[in-house]
């Protein structure tokens, strides 16, 4: 990477067009890129089982589901970048060859031993600043539990 990017951090524009180039995936985060952790094989196999599920329920439907190829960008003076492990988005399909959700409006994060601090906690503070996501669910599979964030009708999240 780039010395002055490292110091001086990455822009949105910036991190779009490096991470086409890379090997890894990578998630931009306060304007420098992290990189993402791989995936179990049970991580893998909940994370495509959900895709799936979601992706046929969504035949026919204005929304389509996402796997974590797709990211979604976070709002924030840095302009995050983040890939969840899934998700469901509706809007504008035209971009075909776009990174990027759309109009997300459910992300899925599966845990994952390293990434179960971050998905908790940080992750879902800036998923609930996207305007368009309305539910936010957090797969634990180990336990197994789940946690389901949803957006009320007054904006606030249950």
């Amino acid at each position: 990477m780039d010395k002055n990017l490292a110091r001086h951090g990455m822009s949105p524009g910036e991190f779009i067009a490096w991470l086409g180039e890379q090997e890894h995936k990578y998630e931009l985060v306060d304007g420098q890129p992290l990189m993402m952790a791989g995936a179990t094989r049970r991580h893998r196999r909940i994370s495509l089982s959900m895709t799936t599920f979601l992706d046929i329920q969504l035949q026919g439907k204005k929304c389509q589901a996402f796997n974590s190829d797709t990211m979604v960008k976070i709002p924030s003076a840095n302009g995050n970048y983040r890939f969840p492990d899934l998700g469901v988005e509706c809007g504008d399909f035209r971009d075909e060859n776009s990174l990027e959700a759309s109009e997300p409006v459910l992300v899925v994060e599966v845990f994952s031993e390293t990434t179960e601090g971050t998905d908790r906690t940080r992750k879902v503070e800036e998923y609930k600043t996207v305007n368009t996501i309305q539910y936010i669910l957090l797969v634990d599979p180990n336990i197994p539990e789940v946690l389901f964030y949803m957006r009320g009708d007054d904006m606030n999240w249950i």
